[in-house]
């Protein structure tokens, strides 16, 4: 009881310190050390490890055939399909099933890629919708020496699929990134949508006793 009462206190004090010390580009790396699987996500709740457990059924030899197949893959939310809020789905069984959200289409595209060898890492975080608000999202990012290229795994338009990261970099908001070696990474993004959650709540907070 003491030590949940504790930790409130201290997030809240972190919190309201971060507000008033905004945190710096969102692309920056806040800490390298191990980033536990459910910090990704509400549903990450497994060891990244665990991913590339069983053999896949689909033969893949480039990232053209990572697009291909996953063009065939049907976008569908984890509440339609599994009746969750969020739910990440084992490649394997996204394969089978070949229906889920983004986090499945990322994941799926990132163990193929990893197994061809490629220096794909997968992120999430948010992305900036077309109405201006931020909404959750996971994606890859393959690199290639200083060049990097982001793959929207989820999309089903190609020109949409596979750009440059530099040119999409300002409508991402990067939180935790994982890499082929599984080592993780935090991001400032994570703490950008810290403070504006907080935010947020203070303000629907004002407007209900108001």
């Amino acid at each position: 009881m003491l030590r949940a009462l504790a930790y409130r206190l201290l997030r809240s004090l972190a919190l309201w310190i971060l507000e008033r010390l905004p945190p710096g580009d969102p692309s920056d790396v806040t800490y390298t050390n191990a980033v536990p699987p459910q910090f990704f996500a509400a549903g990450s709740t497994r060891d990244f490890k665990q991913y590339f457990t069983g053999s896949s059924g689909v033969h893949v030899e480039s990232l053209d055939d990572v697009c291909e197949w996953l063009f065939n893959c049907e976008f569908r939310t984890d509440l339609e399909l599994f009746h969750q809020d969020d739910f990440w789905q084992h490649p394997l069984a996204f394969e089978q099933l070949r229906k889920g959200d983004c986090d499945d289409h990322a994941l799926w595209g990132w163990r193929k890629l990893v197994e061809l060898g490629t220096n794909a890492e997968l992120f999430s975080g948010m992305r900036l919708e077309q109405d201006g608000s931020w909404a959750g999202h996971a994606w890859v990012v393959i690199k290639d020496g200083a060049h990097s290229t982001f793959f929207d795994s989820a999309v089903k338009v190609r020109s949409q699929m596979i750009m440059s990261l530099a040119t999409v970099q300002s409508r991402l908001r990067p939180h935790f990134a994982v890499g082929r070696d599984l080592s993780t990474r935090a991001y400032n993004g994570w703490l950008h949508t810290l403070v504006e959650g907080r935010r947020r709540a203070r303000a629907r907070h004002r407007r209900a006793v108001a």
